[in-house]
């Protein structure tokens, strides 16, 4: 039996340099009219909002193939207003989606996506689990000779279990680039 796919409509926003992983917080500023228009109506609605990286950071006005297929649905957790029209938010990426549809056509960017489900306990078997520890084990090397990684964040990383939390934790936090 095929599964139906649950489609949701949320504000989005394209963000320029910088990606939301799903279960972490991240403050970012927000400055284009759209932009601020889609962080308004997510406050007015149910604080959420669909934030996806684009490919340009110089693209202003992004069209759908300016934006990667996958982003993050995400809870405003808090939203500042700056002088000059510009807000500062705290977000915390909630679970992975697909864009399927954006619409330029409002004042504030809207999205229609896919939410991809996380990992049920069924999914996670013997090798997955192996699949944690060694990573861990990898993130830990990464933390002592790279030196960007705090003790605190090395604590928190290691006490995760699940894979899809710790895939996004880790790459949150140790990815330079965004193509990466």
């Amino acid at each position: 039996m095929k599964q139906i796919t649950e489609t949701l409509q949320l504000p989005m926003l394209p963000l320029r340099g910088m990606i939301v992983f799903p279960h972490t917080v991240l403050h970012f500023d927000v400055g284009r009219g759209k932009s601020v228009a889609s962080m308004e109506k997510a406050m007015q609605e149910d604080q959420k909002v669909f934030i996806v990286t684009q490919h340009d950071i110089e693209v202003e006005d992004p069209g759908q193939e300016d934006l990667y297929q996958v982003g993050t649905i995400a809870r405003l957790r808090q939203v500042l207003h700056l002088p000059g029209n510009n807000l500062r938010v705290l977000a915390e990426g909630e679970s992975r989606a697909k864009l399927l549809r954006m619409d330029q056509d409002q004042e504030a960017w809207m999205a229609e996506v896919a939410p991809i489900p996380p990992l049920t306990p069924d999914m996670i078997t013997p090798e997955l689990t192996a699949l944690v520890r060694i990573t861990l084990d990898y993130f830990e090397k990464y933390a002592e000779v790279s030196g960007r990684v705090s003790g605190e964040l090395l604590r928190s990383v290691k006490a995760v279990t699940r894979p899809d939390e710790l895939a996004d934790m880790i790459a949150a936090n140790a990815l330079n680039q965004t193509e990466d």
